[in-house]
C-alpha cells in the first residue's frame, strides 16, 4: 500500500476506482496486441499507432493508464479508448491472470457507508466485469463513468456529483484508487480524503483498518 491516510471517524462515504482497484491483471498475453489493436482503430491505422507511441515514448505494451495520460496529452480526452474497451469488453478474459475482490470483502462495509464505484470507463463496461467477477453490484448506491472527456479530464466532477447528491461534506467521503494523478489528487485537492493502493490487497487492508 503506497498510502493509507484517512480519519475513520469522519467517514460516511467511500469511493472505488474500478481498473487495478478492485480488480487487477497480472498476466495478459494478448495486451500488446490488443494495445496495438486499439490505437490502430482511434488513431485511424498501423502507421499512426506507430508514430503515436514512438511520439509519447511508450510502447504496445504501455498500460492503459499509460496509454489513456498519452490520449488525453494530444488530443484532451481518452474518451474513444473508453468506447473501444466497452466495445471489445470480452477480451479481457482471454489468456488473463486476474486478482479480485468478492462480495466478501467488502461485507464489513455494508449498512456502515455509502459505497460507490467511480471508473474512467462506461457503466456498462463495469457492470459485466462485477459480473464476471461474481460482484453484487447492488452493494454499491451507485456506479458512476468518467470516460477521460475533455472538460473532466480528472474525476474531479464526478466526486462534486456524489458530494452533492449525498449532502455530505468533502472530509466525509474517501477516494481509494491506483492512480495518484486521476484518483488521488482530485479528491485531495476538494478537501476529501484519499487512500492510495496498488491493487485487491491493499484494498483489503483499508477495509480491514475501517473496521
Amino acid at each position: 500500500m503506497k498510502s493509507l491516510n484517512f480519519d475513520k471517524k469522519k467517514l460516511k462515504v467511500v469511493i472505488f476506482d474500478f481498473d487495478d482497484t478492485i480488480y487487477h491483471i497480472s498476466s495478459w498475453k494478448n495486451w500488446g496486441t490488443y494495445v496495438k489493436g486499439m490505437l490502430k482503430t482511434i488513431l485511424g491505422g498501423e502507421k499512426q499507432a506507430q508514430e503515436f507511441v514512438l511520439r509519447h515514448g511508450i510502447s504496445f505494451g504501455a498500460s492503459g493508464q499509460q496509454v489513456a495520460i498519452a490520449l488525453i496529452n494530444e488530443f484532451g480526452s481518452a474518451e474513444k479508448m473508453c468506447d473501444y474497451l466497452k466495445e471489445y469488453k470480452f477480451d479481457i478474459w482471454k489468456d488473463t491472470v486476474i486478482s479480485h475482490l468478492s462480495n466478501e470483502d467488502f461485507k464489513p462495509l455494508i449498512g456502515k457507508y455509502k459505497l460507490y464505484i467511480l471508473s474512467n470507463g462506461h457503466r456498462e463496461y463495469v457492470l459485466h466485469h462485477l459480473d464476471k467477477m461474481g460482484i453484487d453490484a447492488r452493494i454499491f448506491k451507485g456506479v458512476y463513468n468518467n470516460a477521460f472527456k475533455p472538460e473532466n479530464p480528472t474525476k474531479q466532477v464526478m466526486y462534486g456529483q456524489i458530494l452533492k447528491q449525498e449532502k455530505i461534506k468533502p472530509e466525509e467521503a474517501v477516494m481509494v484508487g491506483d492512480s495518484y494523478a486521476n484518483d488521488i489528487v482530485p479528491a485531495v485537492t476538494m478537501g476529501m480524503q484519499g487512500v492510495w493502493i496498488t491493487g485487491p490487497n491493499d484494498v483489503r487492508a483499508f477495509i480491514s483498518e475501517l473496521n
